[in-house]
């Protein structure tokens, strides 16, 4: 890891006093201890730069640094801290299998655009390899193998997997292949399998600090502790007050901060969850494994934690917001009985913990210029979003467009993944924009809707629970602590006004419309929206 560097003069900054930040994780990257305190200073004074980034996950870390070495003076802005958001919470498989598969790109978009796709893949690995080597991170960076294996013993579930081997040959994946794995219980149990090799695993806020160094080191400033108000004409302003004005903005911040619709519509929100078990030392293969259900299942070994080693599966995603008692309250029992059927050597659970992620409509990543460019004022926005959970991958992709796009280069990736193109004609795309519709639509009339809330009173709900309820003619997102407290904020998302869902399995409230994120105390902890449920 790089030594500690300075940025930036006493007099523009201001201490960080904060109380515990809402939203951090006991997980297995021990989320909570390596992020609670800022290591940057808070943005206190006006200041100008050639590019403001708004975001410091490990996308907007990944753009910075290529702007950064690019000549640009570059101004980096986090609400809270490095890899308090959805990468600290991220499994961190740098995949080179695209899960929504190859040979179904190349059914909408042609093997020009999966071969593209497969490029952007293996290109974004090696990426991060290289830059891990040259700023001498120590993010545990290995390649592995990926394993892409059957659900179940149906015909047609092995014709998908034949169908996807023969997709990945026409992109030019031509080291993927069929293989037996024995069924040996390392491998958890697996016969036949697609082999996806020099995939990755890493550690991915121990790569976005010493990326954040990185930056650092090379005059770029970056600000936690630094929550964006507006972000138009040329100029953002933080909550604190700090106005930076920047001819270009860059969103990083996995939902873009603004009320661009032609851009959320593109997207739908999607909740995740992952836990983690011991594994005795060389209990399992150190690789990675997805099956063809759907939501899929994505597991990998992660050495050395601070409980020793242990699996990690993710699974059980749903659509962000839906009603509670639309989600399986044992989602993180069903994910440890899945993992344990297969490895069935893993230990007692270690951690347990949910995400998010962002679905595209057509499959193919959000990367790029924002598509209203040509209506703004004062201004060029480019947006890096909707990466489908594969964010980590995303990351060196998402700089190498933008960044080119910024410095006047052509890349070979801008028009696969360009937020302005037209989706694909096709009946997966045309049901997917429906859904994000209609769950939008659905959001507004839960706010006029008694279906809008539950069927209770806050009186009625036990400690350590929560629900939207109706008092009056108001929705109210309530949540009674382990004291017995009350905790009463109003269930309208500040983003566009739509109702926010309460979340019995990671006690938060989520915005069915646009997929913002509050804890359970009304906190903003995800966007597009920029502030806290208002308390009532």
């Amino acid at each position: 890891m790089l030594k500690n560097s300075t940025q930036a003069t006493a007099s523009s900054t201001v201490p960080f006093t904060d109380a515990i930040l809402p939203g951090l994780d006991t997980n297995v990257w021990d989320q909570l201890k390596n992020t609670q305190a800022p290591t940057y200073p808070r943005l206190a004074t006006d200041a100008t730069a050639d590019v403001v980034v708004i975001g410091a996950g490990i996308v907007g870390l990944s753009i910075a640094y290529d702007l950064i070495r690019g000549g640009k003076k570059v101004i980096l802005l986090e609400a809270a801290t490095i890899g308090s958001g959805q990468t600290g919470k991220s499994t961190a498989q740098l995949m080179l299998w695209n899960d929504d598969y190859y040979h179904k790109i190349e059914e909408e978009f042609g093997v020009s655009t999966s071969g593209k796709v497969a490029d952007a893949h293996c290109f974004a690995i090696d990426t991060i390899k290289k830059i891990s080597e040259a700023e001498d991170i120590d993010c545990g960076f290995a390649y592995v193998d990926g394993y892409l294996f059957p659900a179940d013993e149906r015909p047609t579930t092995y014709d998908k997997l034949e169908k996807e081997l023969q997709a990945c040959k026409r992109a030019g994946l031509s080291s993927v292949q069929r293989v037996d794995l024995g069924g040996d219980v390392e491998f958890g149990g697996i016969r036949s399998a697609l082999k996806f090799p020099r995939c990755a695993n890493f550690d991915p806020i121990k790569y976005s600090k010493g990326l954040a160094e990185a930056i650092a080191k090379r005059g770029g400033q970056i600000y936690e502790s630094s929550r964006v108000k507006s972000s138009d004409g040329g100029k953002v302003q933080t909550v604190a007050g700090a106005t930076i004005r920047a001819p270009i903005i860059v969103f990083a911040s996995n939902s873009p901060l603004h009320r661009n619709l032609t851009l959320h519509s593109r997207q739908a929100a999607e909740k995740c969850y992952a836990v983690a078990l011991k594994m005795p030392e060389d209990g399992m293969e150190d690789g990675q494994f997805w099956d063809t259900e759907k939501p899929y299942h994505s597991v990998r070994l992660v050495k050395g934690t601070s409980k020793g080693d242990v699996l990690l599966v993710r699974g059980g995603g749903h659509p962000a917001g839906i009603k509670p008692e639309e989600i399986n309250r044992d989602t993180y029992g069903v994910l440890e009985r899945w993992a344990r059927r297969r490895w069935p050597q893993a230990g007692e659970v270690a951690w347990q913990w949910a995400g998010q992620l962002y679905e595209p409509i057509d499959k193919l990543w959000l990367y790029g210029q924002d598509p209203l460019n040509g209506f703004q004022l004062d201004g060029t926005y480019y947006i890096a979003t909707g990466d489908s959970g594969q964010g980590t991958v995303g990351a060196p992709l998402a700089a190498k467009i933008i960044s080119d796009q910024i410095l006047g280069y052509d890349g070979p990736w801008s028009e696969v993944y360009a937020p302005a193109r037209l989706p694909a004609a096709s009946k997966d795309t045309a049901a997917s924009l429906v859904q994000v519709l209609s769950d939008v639509t659905a959001g507004y009339v839960d706010n006029v809707s008694p279906a809008g809330a539950q069927s209770l009173r806050v009186a009625d709900l036990a400690r350590n629970s929560g629900a939207v309820v109706q008092e009056g003619i108001k929705k109210v997102a309530a949540f009674v602590d382990e004291e017995g407290v009350q905790h009463k904020h109003t269930a309208v998302c500040p983003h566009l006004g739509c109702v926010v869902q309460w979340n019995p399995v990671d006690r938060s409230f989520n915005c069915p419309c646009h997929g913002a994120g509050f804890d359970r105390y009304g906190k903003v902890i995800q966007g597009p929206a920029k502030s806290d449920l208002a308390p009532l």
